[in-house]
């Protein structure tokens, strides 16, 4: 047959591609091949024999439809059998040649002893295209006529999805507002570069488009004396801004009003699609009011790259958006480091220092914040406060965060932690340090009111770093691993709608139960070896007594002084006391009132 050899075309590996074809083709050769050993199973017409009934000549017909013939050469010393074989297969006049050399038989029995393979002779190899037999460059041709035919299909959704990028540099423009200027009118898809240097801003830079990339990389740009606003707004249908290095400086000695260095502006339509921008190796400092601010509405924007913030006078950074982000960054000197206010923030891996309220603070907004491997440390107020409101609790995980030597405004004045109006805070792998010549916070968790279900796992609190101890409250705790004191809640544990623990354990191995709505009022503990106590009544089914070998009875510690209330009706009280003679006597008092001896000491 015509051997095909498949190549990949202009479509490249599609799933029948020409690896497979050239497998398939493989095995259809040696499909064929097979089938010629049978050579009785081809024939489809006359056939020839000699004298003895060998078959000597036949015409054959190949599964598929392609004419051949056949002819044998008959075996001189077993009559009626054939020796050796050929076998054709014809098309487009081309002919493969299938040969069975001489076999050799058995002298007696005349089985076959040696088969030799079958030969193929004539088979070529034909080269073919999968799956359109056009070449690179033609296609390439093609795709270039239509691309500059302004009028063709293809130019048309070209320049509607992919609009050429344009680059704006900002050297060329009287000043920044009038190059951003320039973005904006472009519809988006633009470049900004602002050159290294010093640059004065006389105004906000507005951004109102789309897909802009602003590289800033040595430029130091300053606001300019009296200006009272933002340096730099980004519009709600602005997205996927992304603004690379440089240096904001607001001046914020010489403002008034509100001033922020980068605003992200309140989406206010329904569903959007994500930001996917934000600001990476920036450094903003110097704000009168917020450094970068990220308002209700805006999703996926991240801060990144060593962004940082400092010398700013409310937040560093504000997140009031979703799914936001800052991480491998820094924020210092101002009255709040980051105010997460949105839904599924994220601080990852920043140092967060300076701040007089707190470094990171978690509002009732901020549910499924999320604030990991953080150097908190050196704030005068809290490292991180955690506070809803009053039937609007939230929730946070809080892991692997370093807190140093915060509470700088004085000794014991702030905790690392405070946590109020919350529920579901899990706080694990955190650390708290002792920094020498560095005063010492109040505790490493303290609470306010409306707090439940505080998961400490796996925390490595140094005592020695707080002044008041580890927990301001430790029945806020519902499951820990870390070193407490006896009276510390290790696990506790409410059925829902409860307000206080239904059952809890001490470190000191003490377990606690209560109705879920009081403090609990009952408990278990051991009292020494091998002996179990409670402090109030035990009820039994039924109370059996075990031992052996006098090991086996009750015993009464206490002669009661003092003759035990009436039992209720239907009930008995037994008890021992000691007579006028100083003998014991073993009593019980019925309903009715009356003691009753049983026994008295001889």
């Amino acid at each position: 047959m015509t051997k095909r050899n498949w190549a990949d075309g202009v479509l490249g590996n599609t799933p029948l591609n020409a690896k497979r074809l050239n497998q398939l083709e493989s095995d259809l050769s040696a499909a064929l091949a097979a089938l010629a050993r049978d050579p009785e199973s081809l024939f489809a017409g006359a056939v020839q024999y000699d004298a003895n009934g060998a078959p000597v000549s036949a015409v054959v017909k190949w599964p598929d439809g392609i004419d051949g013939t056949y002819a044998g050469t008959a075996s001189v010393s077993f009559p009626g059998s054939v020796s050796a074989y050929t076998i054709t297969r014809v098309l487009n006049g081309n002919t493969v040649t299938y040969t069975q050399p001489s076999i050799t038989r058995d002298g007696v029995t005349g089985n076959v002893t040696n088969r030799p393979e079958i030969v193929v002779t004539g088979e070529t190899v034909e080269e073919y295209l999968y799956p359109d037999p056009v070449a690179p460059s033609d296609l390439d041709a093609a795709l270039v006529g239509k691309i500059n035919d302004t009028g063709s299909d293809t130019r048309t959704t070209l320049d509607a999805t992919y609009a050429a990028i344009v680059e704006i540099d900002a050297r060329n423009y009287a000043d920044l507002p009038a190059a951003v200027a320039a973005v904006n009118a472009t519809g988006g898809r633009c470049i900004l570069r602002i050159p290294p240097g010093a640059h004065t801003l006389g105004a906000t830079l507005a951004f109102t488009v789309p897909n802009v990339r602003v590289e800033a990389s040595g430029a130091l740009i300053t606001l300019a004396n009296g200006v009272n606003a933002s340096m730099v707004t980004v519009s709600d249908v602005a997205t996927g801004f992304t603004w690379n290095g440089g240096l904001l400086d607001g001046n914020r000695t010489n403002q008034a009003g509100t001033s922020h260095g980068v605003h992200f502006l309140e989406y206010l339509g329904g569903l959007r699609p994500a930001d996917r921008g934000g600001l990476n190796g920036v450094t903003v400092q110097n704000l009168l009011t917020d450094g970068i601010r990220i308002e209700k509405g805006r999703v996926q924007i991240q801060l990144a790259d060593n962004t940082s913030v400092r010398n700013y006078t409310r937040y560093g950074v504000y997140m009031g958006g979703t799914d936001c982000r800052l991480q491998n960054g820094a924020v210092g000197i101002g009255q709040t480091g980051v105010m997460l206010d949105g839904f599924a923030n994220w601080v990852v891996n920043n140092g967060i220092y300076s701040a007089t309220d707190a470094a990171v603070r978690i509002s009732e907004k901020g549910r499924y914040s999320f604030v990991s491997i953080n150097s908190i440390d050196n704030n005068p107020g809290k490292g991180l406060a955690i506070e809803g409101v009053a039937a609007d609790t939230v929730d946070a995980t809080i892991t692997g965060n370093l807190f140093r030597a915060n509470s700088q405004a004085g000794e014991g004045l702030h905790p690392s932690i405070y946590i109020s109006q919350a529920r579901a805070i899990l706080l694990t792998g955190n650390k708290t340090v002792v920094q020498t010549d560095r005063v010492r916070t109040s505790y490493a968790v303290s609470y306010g009111s409306g707090v439940a279900d505080v998961y400490d796992i796996a925390n490595a609190w140094e005592p020695l770093a707080h002044v008041s101890g580890i927990h301001s409250d430790s029945s806020k705790i519902q499951t820990r691993s870390t070193a407490l004191s006896g009276n510390d809640i290790a696990y506790a544990q409410r059925v829902n709608g409860d307000t206080a623990n239904r059952v809890q354990i001490t470190a000191a191995g003490t377990i606690q139960f209560g109705p879920g709505n009081a403090a609990p009022d009952a408990s278990l503990y051991r009292e020494t070896t091998n002996l179990m106590g409670t402090g109030q009544q035990f009820f039994v089914q039924r109370l059996q007594v075990r031992g052996t070998a006098g090991a086996g009875y009750v015993e009464y510690v206490n002669a009661q002084t003092t003759t035990p209330s009436t039992p209720a009706a239907g009930a008995v009280r037994e008890f021992y006391r000691l007579n006028g003679s100083s003998k014991f006597e073993k009593c019980v008092r019925t309903p009715s009132g009356t003691v009753h001896v049983i026994w008295t000491e001889p």
